[in-house]
């Protein structure tokens, strides 16, 4: 092959290097891309809220803003410690508070109060063997209102009750189905903003293993169910089945159980 050849493809060689090599020159190393999170953590350590602030900080420079989380750490997880010596005091595991911090990019008052439940126990060398890493997952996969639900019926003095009410056939040979499952109070006594979606809360709880609701199971004293058997909605829902032609109401009376699961998270 001649040297005439060659020149065009040695010429096209030298052009694609030079061009390369001012590219290089021209496109800036950005060497300080990670000072931003230096300062950030620079900032924790000035602002560090004595021990539970100290055993939180590697965490701090996570997807919450710092301010949000210092927020938090300030007045819940502080709040919640304030009791504990601090020799007592340790740093939470990474897969029970990172999740946390991840998914709380939002302003959720019930699930931040869960969470901060959560993270003091972990931090709590007289609670943290009884903190299960899943609780983190059962929090996320809680509404709003479940949350505040799940708050009222686990401080109920009495265990929560409700009721299925049933729709059968005034022939005794025939059957019957629930109509209204797992019917309660529980969205209403706890404010909920959607009580109406009490029972999907219920089966949620069950899904989790927060909850069993027992029909073999109820109270001998039947005036704990009174109050849920006079309330309006279900009077009228008693009233219109039992208007239905070859139609009868049975009422199922219910307990809801906390299971050992739930009451850990």
């Amino acid at each position: 092959m001649s040297e005439q050849n060659k020149e065009p493809s040695e010429n096209k060689v030298s052009e694609t290097i030079n061009a390369v090599t001012g590219l290089v020159k021209t496109v800036p190393v950005y060497t300080d891309t990670i000072q931003p999170a230096a300062k950030e953590i620079g900032k924790t350590l000035e602002t560090v809220a004595k021990t539970v602030n100290v055993a939180l900080f590697p965490l701090k420079a996570l997807v919450w803003s710092f301010e949000k989380l210092q927020i938090f750490i300030d007045t819940k997880v502080s709040e919640k410690l304030k009791n504990t010596p601090e020799s007592e005091i340790k740093t939470p595991n990474q897969n029970m508070v990172v999740p946390f911090v991840i998914i709380m990019s939002g302003d959720e008052p019930e699930l931040q109060e869960l969470f901060a439940n959560l993270i003091a126990s972990s931090m709590d060398n007289h609670t943290s063997n009884f903190v299960h890493p899943s609780f983190v997952e059962t929090i996320k996969q809680l509404t709003p209102d479940e949350a505040k639900i799940l708050r009222y019926i686990s401080k109920e003095a009495n265990l929560p009750t409700t009721i299925a009410i049933r729709s059968e056939s005034s022939n005794l040979q025939e059957g019957g189905w629930d109509m209204y499952r797992h019917v309660s109070l529980f969205g209403e006594k706890a404010f909920c903003v959607n009580p109406h979606l009490t029972s999907v809360a219920l089966d949620n709880f069950i899904r989790l293993g927060i909850i069993e609701i027992r029909k073999d199971y109820s109270y001998t004293e039947k005036k704990i169910y009174s109050e849920l058997m006079d309330d309006k909605e279900v009077k009228e829902v008693i009233e219109n089945i039992n208007k239905t032609e070859g139609r009868k109401v049975r009422i199922v009376e219910e307990m809801v159980i906390i299971t050992d699961f739930g009451a850990n998270s």
